[in-house]
């Protein structure tokens, strides 16, 4: 393969990516705003394994997934979920 060939070739390949990438991570945050309702975050406190927060998925905003906060350590009640299916 001679050079200008390789380097058109190349130039090409790297800029697919990038654009595949983004329009991938919109699909997955789409699919997991429709998939998920709440997310439970499990980790290390104080030497043992405890809930470090609840979250219902409120859902997709401008692409960014956006999440309410249900429970966290201190609070003495989970909030109400509000996410329906239907």
């Amino acid at each position: 393969m001679n050079r200008r060939v390789a380097s058109s070739w190349r130039n090409r390949r790297l800029k697919l990516p990038s654009i595949r990438l983004s329009r991938c991570e919109i699909q997955a945050k789409e699919l997991f705003a429709q998939a998920l309702d709440i997310v439970v975050q499990i980790g290390w406190r104080e030497g043992q394994r405890r809930a470090l927060g609840v979250w219902e998925v409120a859902g997709l905003e401008r692409g960014e997934v956006k999440f309410r906060t249900l429970w966290q350590p201190g609070d003495a009640r989970l909030g109400q979920i509000t996410r329906r299916r239907g």
